[in-house]
């Protein structure tokens, strides 16, 4: 036998003392000389949705890799990266905003397609927490004489997003979509300021 070339290795347990057999592999399997091991996620692990996860194996003699993603325990496979060097040894990975607690990956060989395993347990994608956003504002002055400029200051959460735009309405007809704008009011009234 020649390491890396027999790939139709079967084993079996023989009593010795009655030559009966004991028990024996299901099918044949290979003998090799690469090696091929998934380092992370290999069971346990929890990532969020759409945060950026390191995929890590160690590998020899082995040329490129496709790397896919389970979500059902094993049962569908869905593809996450193809041909990826097997000596990069990592590759980063947005994970999916698809929860799920059955989560596993899996690492193939592309020349050689006995060379391939996927994460030893499970690992869960934990939903994306939602963060509301806030809007608030004060200001420097709220009563004087005509004409009153008034320093506006927004205190902002975005929440999970950005700002993409502000609108300001000072309650005298005008507007402002500037961050912390100042305004001055020249006719005596009541205003109500939105942002």
């Amino acid at each position: 036998m020649t390491a890396g070339f027999d790939d139709s290795v079967w084993l079996r347990a023989v009593n010795s003392a009655n030559n009966r057999i004991i028990t024996m592999t299901e099918g044949p399997f290979t003998i090799t000389d690469k090696s091929l091991i998934l380092w992370s996620p290999n069971g346990g692990e929890e990532f969020g949705a759409l945060s950026t996860q390191t995929i890590q194996w160690e590998a020899s003699g082995l040329s490129n890799l496709n790397i896919e993603l389970s979500l059902d325990d094993g049962e569908s496979w869905t593809p996450v990266a193809s041909d990826v060097p097997s000596t990069q040894y990592s590759y980063q990975w947005l994970v999916p905003d698809t929860p799920s607690v059955n989560c596993r990956i899996r690492l193939s060989d592309t020349s050689y397609g006995y060379m391939n395993l996927q994460s030893d347990e499970c690992f869960s994608i934990i939903p994306l927490e939602i963060v509301d956003p806030t809007v608030d504002f004060s200001a420097d002055i709220l009563t004087g004489d005509i004409p009153l400029a008034v320093q506006l200051t927004e205190d902002v959460n975005p929440g999970m997003g950005n700002i993409a735009s502000r609108l300001w309405d000072f309650g005298d007809g005008n507007t402002s979509d500037q961050e912390n704008p100042q305004h001055t009011y020249n006719v005596a009234g009541t205003y109500t300021v939105s942002l």
